[in-house]
């Protein structure tokens, strides 16, 4: 897009994360690097298709959204349940001896394998993660809800992707 992606911001903020640069500045990029990296790890930060699913309308029960908004916030929060603390707690056990344990070396070997110069082709391998899984899952999924007319996620799209919130909030946790 122009270079107005999440790809070249991770890069351009990962080169004013550098001690050549004032404290401010370094502190506004490590601040950044960590949104952008939460990001990068859902659905739809990485795809131009309608906005990265702003244009793609639906309902969260009786309220009209759409489906960037029930990735990146709705389907969060219902993960949470108003208990941010606990959910913290089981999503930490969960990355450390539970069920995403096996999986946490593969999450970071781009990292480990590759050194500093090489995070653009890591943050590639990141972005590519999310769009097999919209172009597998979340577009699929969308596409036949509307052919249903059955619009409202917050019911058995919901409970279908539940899980994966939780997967990949952990694999950001753990990059």
């Amino acid at each position: 897009n122009n270079g107005r992606c999440i790809v070249t911001a991770m890069a351009n903020f990962t080169s004013k994360a550098t001690c050549d640069q004032s404290v401010p500045t370094r502190l506004e990029a490590v601040k950044f690097l960590l949104h952008f990296l939460g990001d990068i790890a859902q659905p739809l930060h990485t795809t131009a298709n309608e906005k990265g699913g702003n244009g793609d309308i639906c309902k969260w029960g009786q309220r009209k959204t759409n489906l960037h908004a029930i990735w990146d916030t709705n389907m969060v929060v219902a993960n949470i349940n108003g208990d941010f603390a606990g959910y913290l707690s089981s999503l930490a056990k969960d990355i450390t001896q539970g069920k995403y344990a096996d999986q946490t070396e593969g999450w970071k070997s781009c990292l480990v394998n590759k050194p500093i110069d090489g995070l653009n082709d890591c943050v590639i391998e990141w972005a590519n993660e999310g769009n097999q899984f919209n172009c597998n899952n979340v577009f699929p999924a969308y596409e036949s809800a509307k052919s249903s007319q059955n619009l409202d996620m917050s019911q058995s799209y919901y409970k279908d992707n539940a899980a994966y919130v939780n997967l990949f909030i952990a694999r950001a946790a753990v990059r």
